[in-house]
C-alpha cells in the first residue's frame, strides 16, 4: 500500500482522498528559492514571498500567509490557488501589512498581523475582512481594554480554543493574550518583561521572550517561547504554566531523549496532531521539525537534515532540507503542512502512522 501510495503522490497534485504516503513531503506552494508575487493557476507554478503562518481544514484546503507580499492564499487539496486577501502596493488604512500567524474559527480565518499590530477576521463566505484587536499602533495597552483600541505590540501567532476563543502572542510584549466575549483584551500569560521566570506558578507572573506561534489542545495552551528556546505549556483550568519542551540554551541535541532536556533553537511554530498525541516544532534556526509524543515525551527529529541548501521534492522528511521553517498547521486529515520559509515555498506530508524511531 505504501508503494502504490508513493507511486500516486508522484503523479502530480494528488486527491486528498487517497492521501499521501506517510513520511513523502512534497511542495504543494511556491517556487523553490524564488521569492515573488506571482500567481498562477496552481500553488506550485506560483511564487511566495516568505511563507509564514498556516491554517489547514478538513477539505484539503492549506490556508497560507504570504507575509511579504501582504496577502493571504488558498491552496485547494486539487492544487489550485487563489487569493483571498490581497493587500500589497495599497495604500489605504486599515489594511493588511505583513501577515502571520493563522487560525480558523469555523466559518472564519484569525490572523495575526505583526507589521501592522492587528489581528484581523477574514470571514470566508463573503470576504468580509475587519480587524478585531489592535489599533494600528504599536504599543502595550493594559488589560480590559476595548481590544479595537488597544495599542499592541507585534501579534504575532493565533490559536483558538474548543469554545472559539481567540488567542494571540504579543512578541514585542512578551506575553499573551485573549479577547473576551465582550470584546476585551485579557493577558493570559506573560508579565510583560522580557526574560525566563515562573514555571509551576501563574502564567500571568512568567516571563517570556519573544513568544511567537500558538496551538491549544486538550485544554493546553502552547506557546513556542522562542527567545528562551523552550515550548511552553499553560493549564487553562488552573492558569499554571511550565515548560514542556527544550532546556533554555539555543542549540540542537536530544533527539530519542526527554522533550524538556532536549535542545531547541528559535522554535517558532507549534500544531498538534488531530488526536493530540503529537506535537510538532518548527525548530527555525535549527533548520527542522521536530515532534514530541505526547505519551512518551520524548523528541526527534521529522523533517529536515539541518543543512539549508534546497535539494528536491518528493523525498523523505527526514531527507527533506528545509530553510528557516517558521510555520506549522496540522489539518483533520493528519496532514502535516510546513513553511519552509527560506526557500519561499509550502510543504505537505502524511502523519498517519508516525511513530518515534
Amino acid at each position: 500500500m505504501a508503494a502504490l501510495l508513493a507511486a500516486l503522490s508522484a503523479c502530480g497534485d494528488p486527491l486528498v482522498v487517497i492521501g499521501d504516503s506517510p513520511g513523502i513531503v512534497r511542495i504543494v506552494a511556491g517556487l523553490p528559492d524564488q521569492a515573488g508575487d506571482s500567481l498562477d493557476v496552481r500553488g506550485t507554478a506560483s511564487q511566495l514571498d516568505t511563507p509564514l503562518g498556516l491554517a489547514a481544514d478538513a477539505d484539503g484546503v492549506v490556508y497560507v500567509a504570504d507575509h511579504r507580499n501582504q496577502r493571504v492564499l488558498a491552496v485547494a487539496s486539487s492544487g489550485e490557488i487563489e487569493a483571498l486577501v490581497d493587500h500589497g502596493g495599497r495604500t489605504e488604512e486599515p489594511r493588511l501589512r505583513g501577515p502571520d500567524g493563522l487560525a480558523l474559527d469555523g466559518g472564519g480565518l484569525v490572523l495575526a498581523d505583526p507589521d501592522g499590530h492587528r489581528v484581523w477576521r477574514l470571514e470566508l463566505a463573503t470576504g468580509t475582512f475587519e480587524p478585531i484587536a489592535g489599533s494600528g499602533v504599536r504599543g502595550t495597552s493594559s488589560d480590559t481594554v476595548d481590544a479595537l483600541e488597544a495599542n499592541l505590540h507585534t501579534p504575532t501567532g493565533v490559536a483558538l480554543g474548543a469554545d472559539g476563543t481567540v488567542y494571540f502572542s504579543e512578541f514585542g510584549a512578551h506575553r499573551v493574550r485573549r479577547i473576551e466575549p465582550d470584546g476585551t483584551l485579557v493577558t493570559i500569560a506573560g508579565a510583560g518583561i522580557a526574560g525566563f521566570s515562573g514555571d509551576g506558578g501563574p502564567a500571568t507572573l512568567a516571563r517570556m521572550l519573544r513568544p511567537a506561534g500558538l496551538a491549544v489542545a486538550n485544554g493546553i495552551l502552547y506557546i513556542a517561547d522562542s527567545g528562551n528556546h523552550r515550548i511552553r505549556a499553560v493549564d487553562l483550568e488552573t492558569s499554571i504554566i511550565s515548560s514542556v519542551v527544550g532546556q533554555g540554551v539555543g542549540g540542537f541535541g536530544g533527539d530519542g531523549g526527554p522533550a524538556d532536556e532536549a535542545k531547541l533553537d528559535t522554535p517558532l511554530a507549534v500544531a498538534v496532531s488531530s488526536d493530540g498525541g503529537l506535537l510538532f516544532i518548527a525548530d527555525s534556526d535549527n533548520q527542522r521539525v521536530r515532534v514530541v509524543s505526547m505519551e512518551t515525551v520524548t523528541i526527534w527529529t521529522f523533517a529536515g537534515t539541518g543543512d539549508e541548501n534546497f535539494n528536491g521534492d518528493l523525498l523523505p522528511a527526514g531527507e527533506t532540507a528545509l530553510k528557516e521553517p517558521r510555520g506549522l498547521a496540522v489539518s483533520p486529515l493528519d496532514l502535516l503542512y510546513i513553511s519552509d520559509t527560506g526557500h519561499h515555498i509550502v510543504r505537505r506530508t502524511a502523519v498517519t502512522f508516525v511513530t518515534a524511531p
